[in-house]
């Protein structure tokens, strides 16, 4: 039997976590044959290529290759893993996640199902943690979802990169991901899963984006990220990506986002603090209504063409 499906995992300094993910691809509920792991190093310092060797000798009868590719980005180690993939489809997941046993045959099952019309399959991603939580952190601040029904995306939509199944010719055909957006080493930024779909929106007729809520993914969340700086600055980033996205030309659009976004950020200030005591935790009030003043300072300072190095840890 051919290779059907590559699972793709990027990484980088992260051979700790990367262990438990490719463990979780290594006892798949399906032939061996029929799937490969690819793992693209990202210019890793540690120990992630005695990590993958490590896989090779517990899993001898499962298909894991390294690849590495040294310049730094998550949207540009996703695009060489396209270029590397053997399979038919490419399944992203990162190093930090579990696959559930049966995510590669829900997937197949439902790519089969489905035909060539099906572009990209996504599920859910939901939190597992090493440590004990702190009491004010919620198990959704790190859930992607679109529901407990399965269902087509709606024009817009999109999955997160730690969960998403493309038809590789449909990936390459939009030109696979910006190596401009993603993580960059131990830089925070986002964006190149989103960039994909939107183009994917752009060039197709009304893509065939198929979500199924049994397609579960686990994943491991870091104390870093439990913290409430590190929810703040993600948003500030998401909101300077933002910009980005939309690739504005002239100097009007920065002048309308500009003053726009002081409004609506003076509006935002005033409402999280009359809001302040209906949390019983402060940290829950600085996370869930300074996210939305973060997100619009990132957008201000990014159309006036400021853009902020932010560290992920």
């Amino acid at each position: 039997m051919s290779v059907e499906i590559t699972v793709a995992i990027c990484t980088y300094n992260r051979a700790r976590l990367l262990e438990g993910a490719l463990s979780s691809l290594c006892t798949q509920a399906v032939p061996v044959s029929c799937f490969e792991i690819l793992v693209v190093d990202n210019g890793s310092t540690d120990n992630t290529a005695d990590c993958v060797q490590a896989c090779q000798l517990r899993f001898p009868h499962t298909n894991i290759r390294l690849i590495f590719e040294r310049e730094q980005g998550l949207g540009l180690a996703r695009t060489t893993a396209v270029q590397n993939a053997h399979g038919r489809y490419i399944a992203f997941i990162d190093d930090d996640a579990r696959a559930e046993a049966d995510w590669l045959a829900h997937a197949l099952a439902i790519f089969h199902e489905q035909g060539d019309e099906l572009v990209c399959l996504g599920g859910p991603i939901l939190p597992y943690y090493n440590i004990l939580k702190p009491v004010w952190f919620k198990d959704t601040y790190e859930t992607h979802t679109w529901g407990n029904q399965a269902r087509q995306l709606n024009t817009g939509e999109s999955f997160n990169g730690s969960n998403m199944i493309w038809r590789k010719d449909c990936l390459q055909a939009i030109g696979s991901f910006s190596g401009k957006l993603g993580v960059k080493g131990d830089q925070l930024l986002a964006g190149e899963e989103t960039d994909a779909f939107g183009k994917a929106w752009r060039q197709f007729k009304n893509p065939f984006l198929y979500y199924e809520p049994a397609l579960r993914i686990m994943h491991v969340v870091a104390p870093f990220k439990m913290r409430v700086f590190y929810r703040l600055k993600r948003a500030f980033v998401t909101g300077q990506v933002a910009v980005q996205l939309q690739k504005p030309t002239g100097w009007q659009w920065r002048v309308v986002a500009v003053l726009g976004g002081a409004r609506v950020l003076l509006l935002y200030s005033v409402w999280a603090l009359r809001r302040i005591r209906q949390y019983e935790y402060w940290q829950n009030w600085l996370v869930e209504e300074g996210e939305p003043v973060m997100k619009k300072l990132g957008i201000i300072l990014a159309s006036l063409g400021i853009f902020v190095h932010v560290k992920q840890n």
